[in-house]
This record gives C-alpha cells, structure tokens and sequence, in this order.
C-alpha cells in the first residue's frame, strides 16, 4: 500500500586491514508496482592520497587513519 513511493538503498564497506573483506548483497522486495527504488554497493580501501595530505600536514599515520574511518563513519 506504498503506491506512488520512491525509495534508495545504498551500502558502503570501508576495508581497513588485508585481513578485512566485505560482502554486500543490496536487495529490495517492492510488492507494489507504482514505486521508484533503486539500489548500490561500494567497496573501497582507505586513499593512500588522503593518508598523505594530513601526514604532511603533521599528523602521524595511526591518528591519520583512525580520523578517516571516524570520518567515514
């Protein structure tokens, strides 16, 4: 009973270690035909890029990645 709805899934996996793996599997069920949904899945690792900029910037490699994933989530 949701006719006329719009509706966006999405799903980001940050992997932090070479240890770490992600397995995402977006799905939706619409059970009426009068709706807009979509859905997505990213997978990434941490920018060396990023790490580099607040590294030059003095902040030492562990606090630097600690605020990226902070910030990611």
């Amino acid at each position: 009973s949701a006719a006329g709805s719009s509706a966006h899934q999405e799903n980001n996996n940050l992997v932090v270690s070479n240890q770490a793996k992600a397995l995402s599997i977006p799905s939706l069920e619409a059970l009426n035909n009068d709706v807009q949904c979509g859905h997505g899945s990213a997978v990434s690792y941490i920018n060396q890029e990023h790490l580099f900029y607040l590294e030059s910037r003095g902040i030492v490699h562990d606090v630097a990645k600690k605020m990226i994933i902070q910030g990611f989530l």
